[in-house]
């Protein structure tokens, strides 16, 4: 955005290689499994001083059937030397 912010965009693609169910114990009738899911969000960073960052995002899980959908907000300072 200018030197003193930045704003970033992300999108993250989830997928379930394999899901372990015993034979013992089957699914019920009509479940279907939600192998792969999206997550979207942005993030601003501020730079308010030499050597620092500050950083606050948020995330939200979009596509998802089967397991709880989260939206997750982040804050965050990084000072380095």
């Amino acid at each position: 955005m200018n030197d003193l912010f930045t704003v970033t965009g992300l999108y993250n693609m989830t997928q379930l290689v394999h899901t372990n169910i015993t034979d013992n114990f089957p699914p019920p009738a009509g479940f279907d499994n939600d192998h792969n899911w999206g997550t979207i969000g942005a993030e601003i960073t501020c730079y308010p001083g030499q050597n620092w960052e500050v950083t606050t995002g948020a995330k939200y899980e979009i596509f998802n059937e089967n397991y709880e959908e989260t939206f997750t907000v982040s804050l965050g300072a990084t000072y380095s030397f």
